[in-house]
Formats: structure tokens, C-alpha cells, sequence
């Protein structure tokens, strides 16, 4: 029994030695024909980068599936792709307020809508003051504040009211009530909530000194106090935030042309991981128009092809009065081809080149492992390891992923040669034949060793009837 336990255990090892052998050599950094080093700072946990155009040029993959990410002992690393569909980007800013008290005399003699206010020309608020006709009392008292908030920009918001505590200030409550307007006439409600802040005895504080109502824009603010001792606020800022339209960041790459067998067609060889969403001509020379049909082949049966067209446009290169007027790229679904065909309404003396733009996607990963890390890319026939951007960065909102530290990118390392060349072929061919065979000799070895135990136990029983 010892000895069938040996075996057994002996072939469990070599079987767990066998897939685990596989597995490695089919998934490391040298299984990829291009890798490119990346470098963090090390201070934050999920990491992004902009994939540069070396990723879309050398991949395999019309969507990327032979993408890794891996750390210098060769774990790969979770990570996820995204594209930004949006030029738009929300922009946050705390602005100060010019913040006017108002005294009214005593608290029951006068109203704090009871006032007179000065503006300059520009709408800022000069004084703030009681109207001359309130009635007097024996001392003015704190009431309220009127805010100014300046003239916003076109489009932006206030989503909050950041009251600062006096310097040396105690322990402090109140109720306040915030009102806005935009002509110091009609007030509308904000907000009624309850600040305050703690103070111990080291001169620690904790403090609730926010007041945060659905975002609008308006130019002046009003304070008042519903419970509590009035105080004249340190500091009192406004969080504005404004939606800015940001340049949309494309990528290109340009194909030269080749004359089609039959006919007219120019072919173009692309990436296939290009996924393009702009397409254009690079005309020579100049004063030239092209009408032109951009599309693909598509092969119907053995003897049949057919013209499946994308775009039709006519380009230009002309120079009219000293300025030089170009023809745009024009807009097309995402597309990922191997192949495209430019179909000219004429004869092409010339052959002009073509031009694939696309927005490039964003990789988040984490960070994990053992720095510095790799991004691996260009195996044929590989599996896409890609997850959806709630797993590889939980919690975070688009304001946390635009804040997300970039990585740094260092020279292209190019492995073995593209799929053109044929080498990753050869070489993906050369690593399954060894694959095999060393699947076959572990099959081998198990056999034998299953040969030998059944062997070994008939010997046993004979010798035991012997006995």
C-alpha cells in the first residue's frame, strides 16, 4: 500500500507539473510579440494609461483580446478598457463668496428683508444696510449675511456653501436657512440644514460646516439664522462646477496603397486592432479632386466578390487664392478591417495614401504584484482578459477615475517579428509541438507507471498464494 500510495502521489505531481507547465508557457510576457515597460509611482492602487497607437499597430485582435498586463515576476494584473464618448468634462472649483453681514437693530425690531442694498454697475454688491425707513432699536445684532458670488460662466452651478468657523472659535450649533436670487428682489429657498463644529481641549476639531442643495446658478445668497447664536463666519466659499468641452484625442495611422489585380481599386493592408472611426485621403500634390468610394470586399462565393461600400466622398487638395483648402475625414461606424479598398470615379494616376483615425481607449489596471510592470500585446488566437471597469475599480466615480495616476510608458520592446513576417507563426507552432510533446511523454510516463503498479500488485497476490 505504501508503494501504490508512492505512485499515485508521484503521478498526481507530475500531472499537476505538466498542466501547470502549460499554462505558464501559454500565457508570459515572451508569448507576445511586443511589450512595453510601464512605471508607477507606487502610491496608488489602480493605475491608468492611454493606450498609445505601438498597441493598436501591433495587436492581433480586432477587439484587443491580446492584451496583458503582468508584473516583473510575470502575475498578470487585472485590468479593464475603456473609451471616453464624451468631449465634455465637469470641472469643480471652490470660489470665495464677498460675504456682506447685515444688522438689523435688535432682534425683533427689524427684518432682514427689510434692507437697502448698493450695486456697482457690474451687479457686485457694494453695501449691504438697513432701510432707511426700519425702525431703530438700542443696538444692532447680527442677522444674516448677503453672499456674492461674482458672475458666473455660461453653463456653470453651485452645489454648495462652505462656512469656515472664526479663528479660535468654541463649540458651536445653529440652524441657517440659505436663500438665492439673481436680482436681490425674489428669494428663493435653498437649503436648511444645521452646522456646527467640535473643538477639544488639544485644539483638535471636527466640523459639519457644508451646506449642500441641488446645483443651480445664481449670483447672491442669503444666510439667516433660524436657531442659534448668530457669528461672523471666518470664511465663506461656494463649490461652482462647470461642464467644459475638452479636445477629443485621436489617433492615426497612414496606409500606402497597392493597385488591385482587375480594375481600378486601390487596397490598402491595415490592423487590424484599428477600430476606425475617421477615414480620409492623402492626396500628392496638389489641385487635385478625387471622387472616390471607401469599402471592403466581401467574398460571396469562390468566383464572386462583391464592393461592400462605407463611405463615399469626394477629397481635395486645392490652393485658391493662396490658401490652401483640404478635404476633411469623414465619420464612419467603428470599423475594424484587414483590408481596405479605395474605389476612384476615374483613372488614378498617382495613388494617394489612406488615412485611419480612431479614439484611443484607456487602460485601468491595478496595480498589484511586484513593479515594474509590462503591457504585453500581439499573440495570435489568444483569449481576452479584459473585465468590466466596476471590478478592477470598485467604488470609484468618473471624478475619481479622471484623478487616477498615469503610468508611465518606456521604449517598445519588439520580442519577434509581426504575423507578417511569419516568425509568430513559426513560433506559436514550434511552442504547441513541444507543448505536445511533452503531453505526450507525461501520458507516456503515467502509462508506465500505471504498468508498473498493476505488476507489482499481481506479483503480491501470487507471492501471498505461494505463501
Amino acid at each position: 500500500m505504501i508503494m501504490y500510495f508512492s505512485y499515485r502521489a508521484r503521478s498526481a505531481f507530475l500531472a499537476w507539473a505538466l498542466c501547470t507547465s502549460a499554462a505558464h508557457a501559454a500565457d508570459t510576457t515572451a508569448s507576445y510579440s511586443h511589450a512595453l515597460p510601464l512605471q508607477v509611482s507606487g502610491k496608488q492602487a489602480v493605475v491608468q494609461l492611454r493606450l498609445p497607437p505601438d498597441v493598436y499597430l501591433h495587436a492581433r485582435s480586432a477587439h484587443l483580446a491580446d492584451l496583458r498586463v503582468f508584473d516583473s515576476a510575470g502575475a498578470p494584473q487585472p485590468f479593464a478598457l475603456t473609451v471616453t464618448t464624451s468631449p465634455h468634462q465637469q470641472r469643480s472649483v471652490e470660489s470665495p463668496c464677498k460675504v456682506f453681514p447685515i444688522f438689523i437693530p435688535g432682534r425683533t425690531s427689524g427684518r432682514i428683508d427689510d434692507l437697502q442694498v448698493r450695486l456697482s454697475r457690474d451687479g457686485t454688491v457694494v453695501s449691504v444696510s438697513p432701510h432707511p425707513g426700519a425702525a431703530q432699536g438700542e443696538a444692532d445684532v447680527l442677522a444674516g449675511f448677503v453672499l456674492d458670488l461674482g458672475e458666473l460662466p455660461s453653463g456653470a452651478t453651485v452645489s454648495s456653501l462652505t462656512l469656515a468657523p472664526p479663528p479660535d472659535a468654541p463649540n458651536y450649533s445653529a440652524a441657517l436657512i440659505v436663500e438665492a436670487s439673481n436680482d436681490l428682489q425674489d428669494w428663493q429657498p435653498l437649503a436648511e440644514t444645521t452646522v456646527s463644529w467640535l473643538v477639544n481641549g488639544r485644539g483638535e476639531s471636527v466640523t459639519s460646516n457644508r451646506i449642500g442643495f441641488p446645483a443651480q446658478s445664481f449670483r447672491y445668497a442669503r444666510v439667516r439664522w433660524a436657531e442659534g447664536n448668530p457669528v461672523e463666519f471666518g470664511a465663506i466659499t461656494a463649490q461652482v462646477s462647470q461642464v467644459q468641452d475638452t479636445p477629443q484625442q485621436w489617433d492615426a495611422v497612414t496606409l500606402p496603397a497597392r493597385r488591385a489585380d482587375t480594375g481600378q481599386d486601390l487596397v490598402y493592408t491595415a490592423p487590424v486592432a484599428v477600430p476606425a472611426e475617421r477615414v480620409g485621403v492623402v492626396l500628392r500634390g496638389q489641385n487635385v479632386v478625387l471622387p472616390a468610394t471607401i469599402g471592403r470586399y466581401a467574398q460571396r462565393t469562390a468566383n464572386v466578390t462583391d464592393f461592400l461600400p462605407l463611405a463615399s466622398a469626394t477629397f481635395y487638395h486645392l490652393n485658391q487664392n493662396g490658401n490652401a483648402r483640404i478635404a476633411g475625414d469623414v465619420a464612419i461606424p467603428e470599423t475594424h478591417l484587414v483590408q481596405w479598398i479605395l474605389r476612384p470615379k476615374g483613372a488614378v494616376s498617382d495613388p494617394p495614401d489612406l488615412r485611419l483615425r480612431w479614439r484611443p481607449a484607456t487602460l485601468v489596471f491595478v496595480a498589484g504584484g511586484t513593479p515594474p510592470y509590462v503591457l504585453a500585446f500581439g499573440k495570435t488566437g489568444a483569449t481576452s482578459t479584459q473585465l468590466a471597469l466596476g471590478q478592477v475599480a470598485p467604488g470609484f466615480d468618473v471624478q475619481d477615475l479622471a484623478r487616477l495616476e498615469t503610468a508611465r510608458t518606456g521604449q517598445l520592446v519588439e520580442q519577434y517579428a509581426d504575423a507578417a513576417d511569419g516568425a509568430p507563426a513559426a513560433t506559436a507552432q514550434r511552442r504547441l509541438s513541444w507543448l505536445w510533446a511533452l503531453l505526450l511523454c507525461g501520458v507516456g510516463a503515467l502509462a508506465w507507471m500505471a504498468w508498473r503498479l498493476v505488476s507489482q500488485l499481481k506479483q503480491g497476490e501470487a507471492d501471498s498464494s505461494t505463501k
